[in-house]
């Protein structure tokens, strides 16, 4: 992804920090493909604006005050890898919680057209040929 779409992808997590899943989406691909990493959802892959609201509805049924901290951008061609941390307060007890974990998007049409998560950060640059 270029630099323009690094900022789409920041535009993005700055409004699901807001609670604005309509500007979200407007980062998205109506025809996207997201693919969980195995710990969340057994690799379960989410197709389309819909299954982008299945996803952040999942998180918001288990985490009150749900945020997604980017921490690390790497800007890799058609696509961007993003270090991120998942983080709220449990809904049963209260207690806080944190999830890091690696997002790659892929752009087409200048949105994100799919986005694979792993769990760790060299999973995500193998993927991008990294080692």
């Amino acid at each position: 992804m270029s630099r323009s779409n690094v900022e789409i992808a920041r535009r993005a997590y700055a409004a699901i920090n807001a609670g604005d899943i309509d500007t979200a989406l407007e980062c998205v691909h109506p025809e996207i493909e997201w693919h969980m990493s195995h710990r969340f959802e057994e690799g379960r892959v989410f197709h389309g604006h819909d299954g982008v609201r299945e996803v952040f509805g999942m998180f918001l049924a288990m985490l009150d005050d749900f945020r997604a901290e980017p921490k690390e951008f790497i800007d890799a061609g058609d696509k961007v890898m993003v270090r991120v941390r998942l983080c709220g307060k449990e809904k049963t007890g209260g207690e806080d919680a944190a999830y890091d974990l690696v997002q790659v998007w892929t752009a087409r049409d200048g949105k994100a057209a799919r986005l694979d998560v792993y769990d760790t950060r060299a999973e995500a640059l193998r993927s991008l040929g990294v080692t």
